[in-house]
């Protein structure tokens, strides 16, 4: 029998300790946080749900076991009183007597005439009740919801492995579920519960039989299996920080290691070994990346510079750590002789001789390789750098590493391309503003990441204009979710350079020679040639790539919580910069909390609207210039006055936002003291024209500012 705690709060009920282990092979390190994490809250919600109390819960993950613990769960929910209604007065009787649907209403709910009463509804009199019910078992209320949540954990990926039909991230291979000392009946796919763990993979027995959830916790400490991600991550920093001090390191690489190899091992044990100093020759983002990438070894530095040992976790304790040491330096050893066969090769080659192999290389099928891609990106370089020399030797040699042994092929130094191509051309005397340049080009890879080098980002911009303009040539594009190219990322980026950089012409010296990024798409189409674009669908792309900008500029306004109605505002404007959009998107963000902002917003929409009206019933495009003789109302001639003083103010602000709304807001309430008393459409057409006249000049000098049909006034 389980062990009971009395409980006293609406009567006497008991509570025990509830126990979940999931038993997998294996999961990826980054599925495990998000999945306990959701398991764990679900079973609350379950419990919450039917008023189901607990002392309190805590939740543990490694890569072979998702576990839930909760301490001292009410037995059953609480017991309630629920009213039932049943039929109307005039169905439940007939004459005074009781009908049949009354009758049926009292068998159903087993009820007596002390039972029921009539109750007074805003429909009608209705046959009603109270009943008490008894809350269920909270073992049954988690048997019912368990299935719903099993299937609901979130994974990127799941598999079947059985004919049971059931997915999840990897196979299940044991489920422990306690309710004390009783074990629940529930099952995972083919696997039903059990009252057996499983141990670290190398112990003897490498299973045990759990008794209750008190006993489960103490099994796995004596086994040696760490089951808070807190704790592991604790042991394994404390051991990389007492192998530093032994070999004399202030630093290693990383802190992100660390925090993935947590969640890849159950039972941590901090070991190091080492390596020949003949492969310090190697650049020592090349050594980290062999430890890191596939090993997840840890790399130590003092004063900046590698040392030739290595730290590793292994799982679990040996015999033989010595044993241990020597299989990961052999490892280790074979994945660094291979980086220096690759290193001696491509260096021996030289930055020319790569350059020309990416004419190998298709870039995109029906696009060419990636030589011609890289003469695109030559050519868009000096477009924005003004042929500056460094700037374009830096584009010509931005890809050499793609054709090398050290990139090619996907091995565990790819996320180290552009760098290796810097490493080469410092290696063959380039100059190092050109070698920063083929390592800075892909930046930013992602929003607030930090910004190249002004050379570096305009070869960044054009590299990623010509990687969007292909795709969409290509016919990749995003949609929902999927994104293979990356287009969504690398527009991102494009905005941050040219806000980064002033991208306009009104700062020459700090930005690029260019208007706006659909000048940019512009230049990039023309160097496509007639087969891989032709002609005639060269319109029809652009209109894609400029509508698809702007849909990523605006969502990176939105992401900044600038409202949507103050973005289209500012972005459905002749201003093509970008920086002054986004300048005036932040201002009028702040001017819209203003109190009279949205009222603002409500006159000069109306006189859009009044504008657009009259153009559509008068079948006119233009009402020409407004001439003040033609005016005969004080009120008319005060707005026209109004409007030349506040034309000119506007102009003097430049992109002072606060000011300029100030001038807005001045002119506002002349332009509501005219409505309120001219009549715009007046019998007189050289009248009414010239009124019109006036208020289409109002309209363009503010919709150059912003667009306030987009504004949401109410």
């Amino acid at each position: 029998m389980p062990k009971l705690t009395v409980m006293r709060k609406t009567g006497v009920k008991t509570m025990s300790d509830l126990l979940f282990e999931i038993g997998v092979e294996e999961l990826p390190a980054g599925y495990i946080f998000p999945a306990v994490s959701f398991f764990c809250d679900s079973i609350k919600e379950a419990l919450k749900e039917h008023g189901i109390l607990w002392e309190r819960d805590a939740s543990f993950a490694t890569p072979r076991r998702l576990v839930l613990f909760f301490k001292n769960v009410a037995e059953k929910e609480p017991d309630r009183c629920e009213k039932i209604i049943g039929p109307p007065q005039n169905i439940c009787l007939k004459e005074g007597q009781p009908t049949k649907a009354y009758e049926k209403f009292m068998e159903k709910n087993i009820l007596t005439e002390k039972d029921v009463f009539w109750e007074e509804t805003e429909k009608g009199i209705y046959l009603a009740a109270k009943k008490d019910i008894s809350g269920r078992m909270t073992k049954e209320i988690i048997a019912e919801a368990w299935p719903r949540i099993l299937t609901a954990i979130p994974f990127p990926k799941k598999m079947k492995w059985d004919d049971s039909g059931f997915l999840f991230a990897r196979p299940v291979r044991w489920l422990l579920a306690l309710w004390g000392e009783e074990l629940l009946p529930l099952n995972a796919g083919s696997v039903a519960a059990g009252q057996e763990t499983r141990l670290l993979r190398n112990s003897v027995p490498d299973r045990k039989t759990i008794s209750s959830p008190k006993e489960y916790f103490t099994v796995m400490e004596k086994s040696g299996i760490v089951l808070s991600p807190e704790k592991r991550r604790s042991v394994i920093l404390d051991g990389i920080k007492t192998k530093m001090k032994e070999y004399g390191a202030d630093s290693f690489y990383s802190e992100e290691l660390a925090e993935e190899v947590v969640y890849l091992v159950e039972s941590p044990q901090v070991l190091a070994g080492s390596f020949q100093d003949q492969y310090l020759s190697l650049p020592p983002d090349v050594i980290s990346a062999a430890m890191s990438q596939h090993q997840r070894y840890f790399s130590l530095y003092k004063d900046g510079k590698i040392l030739p040992v290595f730290v590793f976790v292994a799982n679990g304790s040996f015999l033989k750590n010595s044993e241990v040491v020597k299989g990961n330096e052999r490892v280790l050893k074979a994945r660094l002789d291979d980086a220096m066969f690759y290193w001696k090769e491509d260096v021996s080659r030289g930055p020319e001789k790569l350059y020309e192999l990416l004419d190998s290389i298709t870039w995109l099928e029906g696009l060419g390789s990636l030589k011609e891609k890289t003469d695109r990106l030559v050519e868009l370089t000096a477009g924005l750098s003004n042929s500056d020399p460094t700037a374009l030797e830096g584009a010509r040699y931005a890809k050499i590493d793609i054709a090398s042994e050290m990139i090619k092929d996907g091995k565990e130094f790819t996320k180290l391309q552009g760098l290796i191509a810097k490493y080469y051309l410092l290696e063959h005397q380039i100059e190092e503003k050109v070698a920063d340049i083929a390592e800075q080009h892909y930046w930013p890879r992602v929003w607030g990441e930090a910004l190249p080098n002004r050379r570096a980002a305009a070869v960044s911009l054009a590299d990623k204009a010509d990687n969007i303009v292909g795709a969409f040539i290509k016919g990749f594009i995003p949609t929902g979710t999927k994104d293979p190219y990356a287009l969504r990322r690398q527009a991102n980026s494009m905005i941050a350079l040219l806000l980064g950089y002033e991208g306009s012409t009104v700062h020459p010296e700090n930005g690029f020679p260019l208007q706006s990024a659909d000048e940019l798409f512009e230049r990039c189409v023309k160097l496509y040639s007639e087969e891989m674009l032709p002609s005639g669908e060269v319109c029809g792309i652009l209109s894609q790539v400029k509508a698809f900008f702007d849909e990523r500029f605006k969502a990176q306004l939105k992401a900044l919580d600038i409202p949507y109605d103050i973005v289209d505002a500012v972005c459905d404007t002749p201003d093509k910069s970008l920086t002054e959009k986004y300048t005036k998107a932040l201002a009028f963000k702040s001017l819209s909390r203003r109190e009279e902002f949205r009222d603002v917003a409500a006159t000069f929409r109306r006189v859009n609207n009044i504008v657009k009206k009259a153009r559509e019933e008068l079948n006119r495009d233009d009402f020409g210039t407004p001439d003040p003789k033609v005016f005969v109302e004080k009120e008319t001639i005060a707005m026209y006055d109004h409007w030349l003083k506040s034309k000119k103010l506007i102009r003097e602000a430049g992109n002072r936002y606060e000011k300029i709304f100030d001038i807005i807001l001045e002119l506002k309430s002349v332009v509501d003291v005219f409505f309120d008393t001219v009549l715009v459409m007046d019998k007189d057409e050289r009248m009414r024209n010239n009124r019109l006249a006036l208020l289409q000049d109002i309209s363009a000098l503010f919709s150059e500012i912003v667009n306030f049909d987009h504004i949401v006034v109410t």
